[in-house]
């Protein structure tokens, strides 16, 4: 989803757009994107305390049209991940690129979230139509009505199909919560995009990359209407 988003965001010429891991233990985007970056977030968090645009540029990979800063390597560098230097990364970021994704977990500290969700302009939280999901989205809205970030939530349905057994309306019936956005559930679009280390093209899927680009346009929409320049943070799907 972070990926997809990110390069979709990336179609706009005047767009300069970076996708940022901050998944935990462990980032995937480089891997899903088959890139081997020289640098890390690691690398970034490191720098923090003296990060400028110019150091930020330095640490992230170029693919396609969007910028990446790859995720943890390892897990033996989980305690990098500390409350004022991502504090001062992203604030590095939204400084340098006009448009943000940040791909977050769930298992983050309070207060490294409660940062994360207060520098966003939307809160991206991402399901799929089955109950597992749909009981731990509940978990997952009450816990950010708790960081006062209600507000900011957008609620995507992932991997939808019209003869889901749980509709869009149960569940913004069971969540008080309306569904912002619909992903197509197109298996195998999704494994050719995983495999070829890109974003999903059109030549794939038309609908699916439809659905991706209709979800970029209307964030856009959503972040001009702020008074800053912000992160979007996607949280990962919730049928983990």
């Amino acid at each position: 989803m972070a990926i997809n988003v990110a390069a979709s965001l990336a179609e706009n010429d005047n767009a300069r757009v970076a996708l940022i891991d901050l998944d935990w233990p462990l980032g995937d985007a480089a891997v899903f994107l088959n890139i081997r970056p020289r640098f890390t977030v690691s690398d970034a968090l490191a720098s923090a305390a003296r990060l400028d645009s110019v150091l930020l540029e330095s640490y992230m990979h170029r693919h396609d049209r969007f910028h990446v800063l790859a995720g943890l390597e390892d897990f033996g560098n989980g305690a990098v991940l500390d409350t004022t230097a991502v504090s001062q990364l992203l604030e590095a970021v939204t400084q340098t690129y006009t448009h943000a994704v940040v791909d977050l977990p769930l298992s983050l500290p309070r207060e490294l979230l409660q940062m994360a969700m207060g520098m966003s302009n939307v809160i991206v939280a991402v399901l799929t139509p089955d109950l597992p999901s749909l009981r731990r989205t509940e978990r997952l809205l009450r816990f950010l009505a708790g960081l006062d970030a209600s507000d900011k939530v957008r609620l995507v349905l992932n991997r939808y199909r019209k003869s889901d057994e749980i509709t869009d309306g149960d569940i913004e019936k069971s969540l008080h919560q309306p569904v912002a956005w619909k992903v197509a559930n197109d298996y195998n679009a999704c494994m050719e995009a995983i495999n070829s280390g890109r974003a999903v093209q059109s030549s794939s899927s038309k609908h699916l990359a439809r659905d991706f680009r209709n979800v970029a346009r209307q964030l856009v929409g959503h972040e001009d209407d702020g008074k800053r320049k912000g992160l979007l943070n996607l949280l990962p799907r919730t049928s983990f």
